[in-house]
């Protein structure tokens, strides 16, 4: 089983915001940034980094994954999928193109 690995001095919400957008920024999206990101967070962590980045952006942090994670013709579409489930509460569930019928 895995661990997480939270840094010691974990940067504001805000500046991994900024992060993100950066890792998303031109034509191919960082993925590793992305990925050493999130996954160094809790989800209470990842939760204040929406918020931030939704006021920051004028623009929810799930929906600029969906569209910037998926227009990419190199990126998989189970990696956006995942990284949007990574960033969503538990206690959302899973929305509704995420599921298999």
């Amino acid at each position: 089983m895995s661990t997480i690995a939270v840094p010691s001095s974990v940067p504001s919400a805000s500046g991994d915001a900024e992060s993100l957008r950066k890792a998303l920024q031109g034509w191919r999206a960082d993925k590793g940034a992305l990925v050493r990101i999130l996954c160094r967070r809790t989800a209470a962590q990842r939760a204040a980094i929406r918020r931030a980045y939704a006021f920051l952006y004028r623009e929810p942090l799930l929906n600029c994954f969906r569209y910037r994670l998926s227009r990419h013709c190199l990126l998989s579409v189970d990696f956006w999928k995942a990284m949007i489930l990574w960033t969503m509460d538990p206690e959302n569930g899973t929305p509704i193109w995420c599921t298999k019928h």
